[in-house]
């Protein structure tokens, strides 16, 4: 009897919107797709995904908003099942530069321990490692 009230309790509880008067929609956070990194140095975000088959490195501020590339290049590097070696990928920004992609087309499974460096061309500034369980 007990469970039944609080039951029907609940599901009265839910029906009435107890939303502020003030506000007429919840601010949602930008998602970033794929895997989301925070950067090491300057705050921000990066998302990794693979996109039509091709690895796609987007870089993002600290409010979550898409923002031109940084690193001209990345290296990836990551086993695989299919051979007994580790593929190896340069990454470029593309037109636009919000990412970094590449042309070559990776073979799946998408189950790896994936290396990322994002290499700088200019030497006073330092690369910027990352190392993740790459699962899409």
């Amino acid at each position: 009897m007990k469970r039944r009230f609080a039951v029907l309790l609940a599901l009265v509880a839910l029906s009435f919107d107890i939303t502020p008067a003030g506000a007429t929609e919840l601010e949602k956070e930008p998602v970033i797709p794929g895997i989301t990194l925070d950067r090491k140095t300057g705050g921000g975000f990066l998302g990794i995904e693979i996109v039509d088959g091709n690895f796609k490195l987007s870089f993002y501020g600290k409010d979550k908003q898409p923002v031109a590339v940084d690193f001209p290049r990345a290296l990836l590097r990551w086993e695989v099942t299919y051979k007994n070696a580790a593929e190896r990928l340069i990454l470029s920004a593309a037109p636009g530069g919000k990412y970094l992609t590449s042309t070559r087309v990776i073979r799946p499974p998408y189950n790896f321990q994936l290396f990322i460096t994002l290499l700088a061309d200019d030497q006073r500034k330092e690369s910027e490692t990352y190392v993740l369980r790459f699962r899409q």
